[in-house]
């Protein structure tokens, strides 16, 4: 494990965040949701110039839910090998996350169109 750390700076690690949020589909606002905090620090992070913000560690948390965190320190980071997803629910857990979220506002929208229907056939 040493060596593999001693293969990364601050700069690297953040180049690879934002490879794997890139390939996930999120922006940097989308990751400052999840683990609440602003999307200007994550640009920070990602850029390597704000490592000693604890949300670092809550980006780390994050992204290991989805990824080999072996594969994230391994010396040849590649964000297309296959094996840096590894977990079966992966890209998976956050689309259906984002989804039940989508799911959740239209059903209230119906509710609220429902609502306005029958407010609209009392009047009438």
């Amino acid at each position: 494990m040493d060596e593999h750390l001693n293969n990364l700076d601050l700069v690297e690690m953040g180049r690879r965040f934002a490879a794997i949020r890139k390939h996930l589909g999120l922006s940097q606002t989308d990751v400052a949701n999840e683990i609440d905090t602003f999307q200007i620090t994550i640009s920070k992070i990602e850029s390597g110039s704000n490592i000693m913000s604890p949300v670092y560690l809550k980006m780390l948390v994050f992204y290991s839910q989805t990824v080999s965190l072996d594969k994230l320190f391994e010396r040849d980071f590649d964000i297309k090998n296959p094996d840096l997803f590894n977990k079966k629910y992966a890209a998976g857990t956050i689309i259906k996350e984002r989804l039940a979220k989508i799911r959740m506002g239209m059903e209230e929208e119906q509710e609220r169109l429902i609502q306005l229907l029958k407010d609209t056939e009392d009047l009438l």
